[in-house]
């Protein structure tokens, strides 16, 4: 007596796109839909007014005071005494001036404070702090 072994045919392996063609279609149909309706249909004849043609843009001065206590107003070596001269001098004709404070790390705490203030006193619209991003 003799077995035979029959192999079975095994399914051949595709994949059913039904489905998700269904589904892709779907999602198209919904978006389609919502994309029309993200306006509101009610036609208006809005108002018009004249903008400001440019914003004005600050004008930007760099105070620096190194390890040594010396003042530099945009690299120009600047006296502590005339520092409020001067800033008024550069600030005029400028509509919203912004300084730019780089200060050595070992300056004291009050000389920092005495000169925001001394910027703040001729005029400045700003005051900002420039650091070392890098961190130790």
């Amino acid at each position: 007596m003799s077995v035979e072994f029959r192999r079975g045919r095994s399914a051949d392996p595709s994949l059913n796109l039904t489905p998700l063609i269904d589904v892709i279609f779907q999602l198209l149909v919904f978006f389609m839909l919502t994309s029309t309706f993200s306006y509101p249909a009610l036609q208006l004849d809005l108002p018009s007014a004249k903008a400001e043609a440019e914003a004005a843009v600050p004008q930007v001065f760099v105070l620096s005071l190194d390890g040594a206590g010396q003042l530099y107003l945009n690299r120009e070596r600047v006296a502590e005494g005339e520092l409020e001269a001067d800033l008024r001098a550069a600030f005029a004709g400028v509509a919203q001036p912004i300084v730019h404070f780089r200060g050595d790390r070992d300056s004291a705490y009050q000389r920092f404070v005495a000169l925001m203030q001394t910027v703040g006193e001729a005029g400045a619209a700003g005051f900002h702090l420039v650091h070392d991003p890098r961190s130790e």
